[in-house]
């Protein structure tokens, strides 16, 4: 199965410009010098959960955690001043390259944009059938990649511990799983395999 496999690289299908963490956050007006953290929530599920967010920025409170996406609220959750909903934005990239931590799931294209700007990564996976993301999210951890996150802390305590072993992570290892020329890659392997079948068929 190896040997009949394209090892293409992750496809990323953001091609915006990556800022420096100064000229991100001084386009984005957030404070140069302010610990911010970005969850990104996506869209392939009901939303992030926000109650564990709520104790997230209550435990780091001297941080801004900015949140992109939907979020699920229950009605009992608590809000904090410096934890903020964004909602949908255009410029996620400039907001990834702003951030000391990225917290996101582990979908394919999140992945990728992340390790495109290489920042460190808390991999909080989503159910999926067969547990792929689950599964990736332990690969991550495995590579150094990442910080698995496989269930939202119900506490205050543990979330400085893990946004510090996040900032210890070498950003290489996730850089590593970005490639600029995966889409070409890919292509020309499906269009190499079609030619050799139609030579063969």
């Amino acid at each position: 199965m190896r040997a009949k496999t394209c090892y293409a690289g992750g496809l990323c299908t953001t091609v915006d410009p990556v800022p420096t963490k100064a000229e991100a956050r001084a386009k984005l007006g957030l404070d140069p010098n302010q610990e911010i953290i970005v969850v990104l929530t996506g869209g392939g599920g009901a939303g992030t959960p926000y109650a564990p967010l709520t104790m997230a920025a209550r435990a780091v409170p001297d941080a801004l955690w900015l949140v992109l996406g939907p979020v699920h609220r229950e009605g009992h959750e608590t809000d904090f001043g410096n934890l903020v909903e964004l909602g949908w934005v255009p410029g996620v990239t400039d907001h990834i390259a702003a951030a000391d931590v990225v917290i996101a799931s582990a979908g394919d294209n999140t992945v990728h944009e992340i390790a495109r700007v290489g920042r460190p990564y808390v991999c909080a996976p989503e159910w999926r059938y067969f547990g792929e993301q689950t599964r990736k999210a332990e690969r991550l951890a495995e590579l150094g990649a990442a910080v698995a996150l496989p269930a939202w802390p119900g506490a205050l305590a543990p979330w400085r511990g893990i946004l510090d072993a996040a900032k210890a992570l070498d950003p290489a290892a996730l850089a590593e799983l970005y490639d600029d020329d995966a889409a070409k890659v890919a292509a020309e392997y499906l269009e190499g395999l079609a030619v050799s079948l139609w030579a063969t068929g």
